[in-house]
């Protein structure tokens, strides 16, 4: 059992880690997108239909614009409701939102060369 000086420690303590939690989680520097209210821990899953998403995809693209943002679980969610933003965003800006990996042994055709070599020697 705790003592009685022990209970403001213990209460301090507390929070500062709530306080630490909140401070990291929202410490982004850029705002997501609009989207629907999110529930905390579960997100949007209760909003996301089981069929026809497409069709609720619409009515928030309408409602918050042509990127929604929407999370289930911790999982992010950007929704593209037209065509103009999905190709400025998905053509013209992939080498920004690419998240691949660079593979020197498929890029570099001479490397490549080598390593089939090395793997025959061996």
């Amino acid at each position: 059992m705790l003592g009685f000086q022990a209970y403001p420690i213990v209460a301090s303590g507390v929070l500062l880690l709530i306080g630490l939690y909140y401070f990291g989680r929202y410490r982004a520097s850029l705002p997501f997108p609009p989207g629907p209210p999110r529930i905390p821990l579960l997100g949007n899953i209760l909003n996301i239909p089981k069929s026809f998403e497409h069709v609720t995809y619409a009515e928030w693209g309408k409602k918050y614009g042509d990127i929604v943002y929407a999370t289930t679980f911790g999982r992010h969610i950007v929704i593209l409701n037209s065509v103009k933003v999905a190709n400025d965003l998905l053509d013209q800006r992939s080498a920004v939102y690419s998240d691949r990996p660079y593979i020197p042994m498929l890029e570099e055709k001479s490397l490549y060369v080598r390593f089939n070599i090395l793997m025959l020697i061996i």
